[in-house]
């Protein structure tokens, strides 16, 4: 399955009020739910060796994270996440929300998760690449790190194979910047992207499809290349008053529970 994950929507790294422009266009093109446009799934590949390719960089999101109450009726969350990474294998991202605060340092062979508000921290090994510690964090600790598709796009951990419908929508503009639009829908899943002429990717919304009230999760970002940053941004340090607290991995917080 292609990797978008519907539980982005449920860290919520996003802001309200995301902003897009977008020039008239043609109305999208009568597709079946199982055309699959070409022209849609070379945009996808053009988009995964731009952000392989890249180097240093930072990026800026902002997004909306609809979450379904009990009784149905949906609610809004909002925040942004700002990360700066140096491929392959540093990575330091901040995540503000409507629902938590989060610090993400990884030095290429650990992972600190911080909680600024209570000064909780845990720090983890890691493997020395963004790859590996996104499957990691994410299979062995249920960590999900912001926006974690973009370090997997253009990987074979991303595969293509199960998308039912892709569609070229057509061009439009994000904050002013030029875009072409495409749709794509998988089995659990509908979601868009919006690329810009480099083929990174300057807007996204998500929808899971799972549940009659179709939960939406939106994201609008904005990059900044070839920065240069010093290593000390990637390695964490506590303070005074920050209380290091042990983090157990999936499985053996299971077991416990279980006890």
């Amino acid at each position: 399955m292609f990797r978008v994950s519907p539980l982005l929507i449920a860290v919520a790294l996003a802001m309200a009020g995301s902003a897009f422009a977008q020039d008239p266009a043609p109305a999208a093109p009568a597709a079946s739910a199982s055309a699959v446009d070409p022209k849609a799934m070379e945009a996808l590949d053009r988009m995964g060796k731009a952000l392989r390719a890249m180097g240093p960089f930072s990026v800026h999101a902002d997004s909306t994270a609809e979450l379904v109450l009990e009784d149905g009726e949906k609610v809004e969350f909002g925040g942004a996440v700002d990360y700066q990474v140096v491929p392959p294998n540093k990575l330091h991202a901040s995540l503000v929300s409507d629902r938590r605060e989060r610090e993400f340092y990884y030095d290429g062979s650990t992972l600190t998760i911080y909680a600024p508000t209570s000064g909780f921290y845990a720090t983890l090994p890691a493997p020395d690449t963004l790859r590996g510690l996104v499957d990691k964090a994410q299979n062995e600790y249920g960590i999900e790190l912001p926006l974690a598709d973009l370090f997997l796009w253009g990987t074979d951990a991303a595969p293509t194979s199960q998308i039912k419908s892709a569609t070229y929508i057509g061009r439009g503009r994000v904050d002013g910047v030029p875009v072409a639009h495409f749709a794509y829908r998988q089995a659990d899943t509908d979601w868009q992207v919006w690329l810009d002429k480099d083929a990174l990717p300057r807007k996204l919304v998500i929808v899971d499809t799972t549940t009659a009230e179709r939960p939406e999760y939106t994201a609008q970002l904005d990059w900044t290349k070839g920065e240069t940053v010093s290593n000390d941004a990637f390695a964490f340090k506590p303070g005074d008053d920050d209380f290091e607290i042990e983090f157990f991995p999936v499985a053996a917080a299971a077991k416990e529970g279980g006890q």
